[in-house]
């Protein structure tokens, strides 16, 4: 959990394993490398990966989702909607007409999952990501089920990229994680400031 510090005053490049340990760091440099990512953080799995993400909006704000997203995604966005936290408009991201109408309430964050988990349909990334920037919203794609091997929605536009790296990144299920990788770098040290401060950050 903790490292040793060469002085009372000279803090180390790591400090304290919530915050980041070497195993995370290189993991993230990793999935920033595949995914084209200035950084990010690592999780403890897929949803805190989507939770942190979350704070980035404000009471008020609305949130733009599929209406087939994962059904953890759907509860997480539902009840936090629910007590106050966004406003949240599911819709037919894969249909441009339904995109178009879901952009023009001038959402915050636009969540985009493709393909969709468990019914396997398609949004066009590009499309939904220059739509987003259009309506000054940050657009956050789930990249779980192609993997950075098949699909690079930071080279499409988004502005986040979420995994369950439970699944292809891991490939094994036998570990519990998730990731967020940032086009920006300013971007991932936001959230991971988020990921230390509510200890969502993966283990050591």
């Amino acid at each position: 959990t903790t490292f040793q510090w060469d002085g009372p005053t000279v803090k180390p490049p790591f400090d304290y394993a919530r915050r980041a340990t070497p195993n995370r760091e290189q993991l993230i440099d990793c999935l920033s490398e595949l995914e084209g990512a200035e950084g990010g953080v690592v999780t403890a799995s897929g949803m805190a990966a989507i939770d942190v993400c979350l704070n980035l909006v404000r009471p008020g704000d609305v949130v733009v989702a599929p209406h087939d997203c994962y059904g953890g995604t759907h509860r997480l966005l539902t009840a936090k909607a629910r007590r106050g936290c966004f406003k949240v408009h599911f819709a037919d991201l894969s249909d441009p007409a339904a995109r178009r109408e879901a952009f023009a309430q001038q959402p915050k964050l636009a969540y985009l999952e493709t393909p969709s988990n468990p019914l396997m349909r398609i949004t066009d990334l590009s499309a939904a990501a220059e739509e987003a920037r259009a309506a000054g919203c940050l657009s956050v794609a789930d990249n779980t089920f192609l993997s950075p091997v098949l699909q690079n929605p930071l080279a499409l536009g988004c502005d986040l990229v979420v995994h369950s790296t439970t699944k292809f990144i891991a490939g094994h299920s036998d570990v519990v994680g998730g990731a967020v990788l940032a086009a920006k770098r300013e971007l991932g040290e936001e959230l991971a400031w988020w990921a230390n401060c509510t200890g969502v950050t993966g283990p050591a």
